[in-house]
C-alpha cells in the first residue's frame, strides 16, 4: 500500500476512533503492541521486555512512548505523532511515560485500554503518569471500531 494510501486509511480510523470514544465517554485509547496498535498504526511493535504505549486521544494528535533503540520505526509513521523515548536504564523508564501524559493532556483523563491486552509492566508506567486519571475496558468500543473493515482489510 503507498504511503498516502495508508495515510488515508490512518486518518479515516483515528477519525472513526474519536468518534467512538467521545460516544463511549473516554478521553483517550491507551494500547500497547497488538492487533489494535498495529491497526491504528501501521507500525509493528512487539511485546519485549521493554514496554511501549500508544495514545489516541479524542483531541490532539497520537502520542507514543517506545524504547530509543525502536525510534526508528515511528519514522515510518504516516501521520502526525509525538514520540518519546527512554534509554535501557529502567529507572529512567517512567519520565518518558510521565512526557507522554502530559504531551498528551492525559493526566487526569478517563482512558480505555483493553484488558486482555495491556500488561502489567505498562499498566504500572500509566497508573504512576495518569494517576489523576482513571482507566476502564475499552474492548467493546475498539471490537465496534474493528468490526467494520475498510479498503485496506
Amino acid at each position: 500500500m503507498a504511503s498516502s494510501d495508508l495515510s488515508s486509511v490512518l486518518s479515516a480510523r483515528h477519525d472513526a476512533l474519536r468518534a467512538a470514544l467521545g460516544k463511549a465517554g473516554l478521553d483517550a485509547l491507551v494500547v500497547n503492541p497488538g492487533p489494535t496498535l498495529g491497526y491504528l498504526t501501521g507500525l509493528s511493535f512487539h511485546l519485549s521486555e521493554r514496554p511501549v504505549l500508544g495514545f489516541f486521544p479524542v483531541d490532539g494528535a497520537p502520542v507514543m512512548v517506545v524504547p530509543e533503540l525502536e525510534s526508528l520505526k515511528t519514522d515510518a509513521a504516516t501521520f502526525p505523532v509525538s514520540v518519546h523515548t527512554y534509554p535501557e536504564r529502567p529507572d529512567l523508564w517512567q519520565p518518558a511515560f510521565d512526557a507522554a501524559v502530559a504531551a498528551a493532556g492525559l493526566g487526569s483523563a478517563r482512558l480505555g485500554v483493553e484488558p486482555r491486552w495491556l500488561r502489567y509492566l505498562e499498566l504500572g508506567f500509566l497508573r504512576t503518569a495518569a494517576s489523576g486519571g482513571s482507566l476502564t475496558s475499552a474492548e467493546e468500543t475498539v471490537a465496534g471500531l474493528r468490526m467494520h473493515k475498510d479498503a485496506a482489510e
